[in-house]
């Protein structure tokens, strides 16, 4: 029904829909009223015809923000890879298919090897990432209660698959503005993020470096957590 408002560009009856799509005007009537519920469709109350509603107009928004900040965050990411010489990821927290996965949404690669890192588009566990981790420290204690309800499932011996711990480690990581990923998800992979703020504070994205425990060090970790922090702020500044 949206996609066919979409294409005809104008105000559209029941009868009409229900016409051009084979279906019974009760089905039409029935999905109309669902969209109308949840602001996808808005009826005239003159002609009484349908028309695509506001809640779409915000989801353009909201998507259009979210490529935004790809956009402005691209130079920032390519020279944070440069200076680590590790993959640097942005995601985000992908909540339309499964509550508190993180989606990613940007990769800069480097000559390094590493292909044990996450593809533009994929999606990743929000309980054992760095990113995720990172994301979820902002979220509310029901959306948490939420999220564990789903199973916080292990990876590694290093993952963690109880809610309280979870909520002790998301108050850290709040608190010091990074996380960590210690071979939470992948044995041998490491991975530091960060928060992307917006100018209400809210963690709208976060960006990370990752890279194999052999090459990031204990000697090398704070340097990369300050050139992450660092990165993730500068791109704070560009959104505000």
């Amino acid at each position: 029904i949206l996609m066919l408002l979409f294409r005809e560009k104008r105000e559209m009856g029941i009868t009409e829909i229900a016409a051009a799509m084979g279906l019974h005007k009760s089905t039409v009537h029935r999905a109309l009223t669902t969209l109308q519920e949840y602001g996808f469709v808005e009826q005239n109350p003159v002609t009484s015809k349908y028309w695509l509603g506001i809640r779409l107009f915000s989801l353009g928004m909201l998507y259009r923000e979210k490529m935004r900040i790809q956009d402005l965050a691209r130079p920032f990411t390519e020279e944070l890879a440069r200076k680590c010489r590790e993959v640097v990821h942005m995601g985000i927290l992908e909540n339309q298919h499964e509550i508190g996965r993180v989606l990613v949404i940007d990769k800069v690669e480097t000559e390094q090897i590493l292909s044990l890192t996450p593809r533009i588009g994929s999606g990743t566990p929000a309980h054992c990432s760095a990113m995720g981790k990172m994301l979820l420290a902002y979220q509310s204690d029901e959306y948490l209660e939420k999220f564990a309800a789903q199973g916080l499932p292990r990876y590694t011996k290093n993952t963690i698959t109880d809610l309280e711990e979870l909520k002790q480690e998301l108050r850290k990581i709040k608190e010091q503005g990074y996380a960590l990923d210690r071979e939470e998800i992948e044995v041998g992979l490491t991975c530091v993020a960060a928060p992307i703020l917006d100018g209400h504070g809210k963690a709208i994205a976060a960006v990370s470096v990752s890279g194999p425990v052999t090459r990031i060090t204990p000697e090398r970790l704070p340097l990369i957590i300050n050139d992450v922090k660092e990165t993730a702020a500068r791109i704070s500044e560009q959104i505000r």
